[in-house]
């Protein structure tokens, strides 16, 4: 497996999301990335990813998260969310951590080694047991 990287999007980021984005799989029976409309200016999206992760504005049903994406070198391979706390929803439904992989990187371990990353930031974010659910 080539080297992997948990982050926060950046701005020199927006061509990797749009091909990362046009490639996810809209059948996998979720959505791979909340917040962004088509032909968003990214910048806002970036700033409203980080309203999320403060708990402001909140859509009804959300809590506050920490979007980060897997890269392999430049390349957007996956997503992950770590969700601050749990609602009645998630704790049934969701959990803590949510994640994919796009289709072309999938049975490589990505998804495995993603959430191995996120568990540490999960812990600092005070996060002690969290709960992965499965469908």
């Amino acid at each position: 497996m080539e080297t992997l990287e948990i982050r926060k999007l950046r701005r020199s980021d927006e061509s990797a999301f749009l091909k990362a984005l046009e490639q996810w799989d809209q059948d996998a029976g979720f959505t791979w990335v909340r917040g962004y409309e088509t032909g968003m200016d990214f910048e806002k999206y970036l700033r409203w990813l980080e309203s999320v992760e403060r708990g402001e504005n909140l859509p009804d049903g959300y809590v506050p998260d920490t979007s980060l994406f897997g890269f392999v070198g430049e390349v957007i391979i996956g997503r992950i969310a770590i969700r601050h706390r749990l609602n009645d929803f998630l704790l049934k439904f969701g959990g803590h951590i949510g994640y994919g992989v796009l289709p072309q990187y999938r049975r490589r371990g990505y998804a495995t080694k993603m959430l191995s990353l996120s568990l540490p930031i999960a812990k600092e974010l005070g996060i002690d047991n969290a709960l992965i659910t499965c469908d």
